[in-house]
């Protein structure tokens, strides 16, 4: 069965999925309001809505807002404690519901007398009423109906609001200098913070139910300040990435991300700052580390390729060489064509029985893991001088796309064979050992020198496959086409990928995890199609 998947069909949710299916890392970017709940924090922020536990001390991004809001500008969120609804600007809109509902109200600009989001300046409430704050006057709103009240002659006594914080709401009644910091940062004024040497300008300003004070920065850097301890602190759950290029999770439960950011720290021993190679976040103790290109400062996050960790070695393939990184010692090595390197261009790296198998766009290396040097496999000179696209390895050969056409290299006789002149991107076996193999715009199953078209896109970037499913990231979506019976669903970020370009795909038996330009999405997938098997 030939299956075609046209691009321009309108895309809607797939299920109704339940809290902890879907789970996305990212830096919010600038902070524009702060609100709290019971127990959360909530910011809104040009990445999106996101909030701070602070019983499990944990900060995530709020994908209902994602799923509710697609592709609109997160202005204001509010939280009005008297009637436990939530309040939420958009560029679109200003919409509201009770907290523990799934379902928002919308107001339409002209309902308010204004035609656009940037009249709004503030949101608040006390007892009676929604406020609206516009400049020169205050709008004043049912807060159970959102209707604007006709008589707007009402008696405003400003002390008794409570207001959603951003920087049009500092407080001029504290000086956030008296709070003191054992780590690397220093507070200069209300409105700046100097954190690892690096200026934030600070964006929001927000007091809690236990007067302490959270602080929102235009680089998504967080910071809480004890009010009891005149102490003031960074909180570190919080990627520094954004723009995420590659995502690796390896077999000690930590993840990898490399970025199109460039990003900037400034450690003690570095004057003038450095930029982040690449970020560790240690899953189970929810502990971010970044990793800077101190050793090689021509080498950028954004030139990284792939990764594949070795106990306490990881081996990055960039456009610009093999790093090999000491994660005990943090030293770090460069293989590049000085030292052998067919090319400083890598497409892929994998590994098999003590070896790291490295695709160039001239041909093939091969890595010992013992003392982390190249070997001579003459059979695979053939490939010299030919760009290797990738590999899929099994216990008894590779098969390696390349630009010369399909080949399998086999172990145990050292042998290479073509398989077919024609060329492929990507290729893999299911579990009747049939080929699976993409090239541009389409994927193919081949059996027995049959070719069977899959799926027909206008684009494909990269694939994953798992568990006879195959991963498509066709860069604004991604589609899983289940090889059992040619079933194939679109995801996007209705259902929960957050940012409009994929930038790569990962995924697992039970995840997958999408790297898109503004963060990393992980979804539960099997929960849903583990019927389909």
């Amino acid at each position: 069965m030939i299956f075609f998947i046209l691009v321009s069909v309108l895309f809607s949710i797939n299920f109704k999925y339940e809290v902890g299916d879907w789970f996305t890392l990212s830096n919010p970017k600038s902070i524009n309001s702060i609100t709290s709940t019971n127990d959360e924090i909530i910011f809104s922020s040009e990445n999106g809505v996101f909030k701070y536990n602070m019983l499990t001390s944990s900060f995530n991004f709020d994908e209902e807002y994602l799923r509710e809001f697609d592709n609109q500008k997160s202005i204001i969120v509010f939280y009005d404690e008297y009637r436990d609804y939530l309040w939420y600007l958009t560029d679109e809109g200003l919409n509201y519901k009770p907290r523990i509902s799934s379902f928002w109200s919308k107001i339409n600009f002209y309902e308010l007398n204004t035609a656009t989001y940037r009249s709004i300046i503030n949101i608040g409430s006390d007892f009676n009423y929604i406020y609206l704050d516009v400049g020169s006057t205050y709008l004043i709103l049912n807060p159970f109906t959102g209707r604007l009240i006709e008589n707007q002659d009402i008696a405003i006594n400003i002390n008794d609001i409570n207001w959603s914080n951003q920087s049009n709401y500092q407080f001029t009644n504290i000086d956030l200098t008296r709070f003191n910091s054992f780590e690397n940062l220093d507070v200069i004024s209300n409105n700046l913070i100097r954190s690892d040497g690096v200026n934030l300008n600070i964006t929001a300003i927000f007091k809690d139910k236990y007067h302490d004070f959270w602080i929102g920065t235009d680089r998504g850097e967080v910071f809480y300040c004890d009010s009891k301890m005149n102490t003031i602190s960074k909180i570190k759950s919080i990627p520094i990435m954004t723009d995420i290029n590659i995502s690796y999770y390896d077999d000690f439960g930590n993840w990898w991300f490399s970025s199109n950011d460039n990003v900037l720290v400034n450690e003690k021993i570095s004057i003038g700052g450095e930029l982040v190679f690449f970020s560790r976040w240690i899953e189970e103790d929810n502990r971010w580390l970044n990793y800077t290109n101190r050793n090689f400062k021509h080498i950028f996050s954004s030139d990284i390729t792939s990764f594949y960790r070795i106990d306490n070695w990881l081996y990055i393939g960039t456009k610009k060489g093999l790093v090999v990184y000491d994660l005990n010692s943090q030293d770090s090595l460069l293989i590049d064509q000085k030292k052998g390197l067919l090319s400083n261009i890598i497409n892929e790296i994998n590994y098999f029985s003590n070896n790291i198998y490295i695709a160039t766009n001239s041909g093939i290396n091969v890595l010992s893991t013992f003392g982390n040097i190249l070997l001579s496999v003459d059979e695979l000179n053939f490939f010299d001088n030919i760009n290797i696209y990738s590999f899929f390895l099994d216990t008894e050969s590779i098969l390696i796309a390349s630009e010369l056409g399909l080949y399998e290299y086999i172990f145990k006789k050292n042998k290479v064979i073509q398989i077919t002149e024609t060329k492929y991107q990507n290729v893999f076996t299911n579990k009747d050992n049939d080929l699976i193999l993409s090239r541009r715009k389409k994927i193919f199953k081949s059996s027995n020198d049959d070719y069977e078209l899959l799926i027909n896109l206008n684009r494909i970037k990269n694939t994953c496959y798992v568990d006879n499913f195959l991963w498509v990231n066709s860069v604004n979506n991604a589609i899983l086409f289940n090889l059992n019976n040619n079933k194939s669903t679109i995801y996007n970020q209705s259902d929960g990928i957050v940012g409009n370009i994929i930038n790569h795909i990962g995924c697992d038996e039970s995840w997958v995890w999408f790297s898109t330009n503004k963060g990393v999405t992980m979804y539960n997938w099997s929960k849903y199609h583990n019927n389909e098997k």
